[in-house]
C-alpha cells in the first residue's frame, strides 16, 4: 500500500510501505506569491488615507500554507542603488482578502508622490520561508491642485480685470501650467 501513514501506537511513520521509526519531522514548503496590482511599471491612481496622506493598495495571490507575508518596498537613488527600504511583516489575518484567493494590504504614511517604488512579497509560515515574488514597480504621479480662487458659481467665474487665482499646492511639483 503506496503513500504516506502514521501508526500513533509505536512512533513508526510509513512513506511507500518503508517503516521509518523514531522521532521525525516535516518542513512546509510554501511557494511563491505572484504579484497582482498594482501591474509592473504602472502609473495607478493614488488614493488618500483617512490622515489625507497618499496610499496604495498592494495586492498579490495567496500562497497556501502561508499565514504572514513580508512585503518589501524600497526606491533606488540616480544611480540605481536601494534606498529606503521598508519591511513589514503581515500577516493573513491583517490582509483584505479579495476574492478569497487574493491578499491585500495597504502601506500607511510612506507613499509619496513623483516617486517610483519597487517591491515584491515572501511568503511565510513559522519558520517555513517561501520564494521572493518578482519585484515589481510603480510611478506615483502628481494629484491635481485643487483651486481655492475663484469659486465656480452656477458654471460662470466670478472674473474682473485684476482677478488673481490661487489653488493648493502639490507635493512634488516643481511648477504649474495655468490653461
Amino acid at each position: 500500500d503506496m503513500g504516506v501513514k502514521i501508526n500513533r501506537e509505536n512512533d513508526t511513520l510509513i512513506i511507500d510501505g518503508v517503516s521509518v521509526k523514531g522521532a521525525w519531522t516535516f518542513m512546509l514548503k510554501l511557494g511563491q506569491a505572484t504579484l497582482v496590482s498594482p501591474y509592473n511599471k504602472s502609473s495607478p491612481a493614488i488614493a488618500k488615507d483617512p490622515s489625507g496622506n497618499p496610499s496604495i493598495q498592494l495586492t498579490w495571490n495567496k500562497v497556501p500554507g502561508a499565514n504572514k507575508y513580508t512585503v518589501i518596498i524600497y526606491k533606488k537613488d540616480k544611480d540605481g542603488n536601494i534606498i529606503n527600504s521598508r519591511n513589514f511583516d503581515v500577516s493573513s489575518d491583517v490582509t483584505k482578502p479579495i476574492p478569497d484567493q487574493i491578499s491585500a494590504w495597504t502601506p500607511l504614511n510612506i507613499i509619496f508622490p513623483a516617486t517610483t517604488y519597487y517591491w515584491y512579497v515572501i511568503p511565510s509560515q513559522g519558520t517555513a520561508i517561501g520564494p521572493q515574488s518578482d519585484t515589481w514597480s510603480f510611478f506615483t504621479g502628481l494629484s491635481a491642485p485643487t483651486p481655492i480662487f475663484p469659486i465656480q458659481n452656477n458654471g460662470t467665474f466670478p472674473f474682473a480685470q485684476d482677478t488673481k487665482f490661487t489653488w493648493s499646492s502639490v507635493p512634488g511639483a516643481s511648477a504649474y501650467i495655468f490653461q
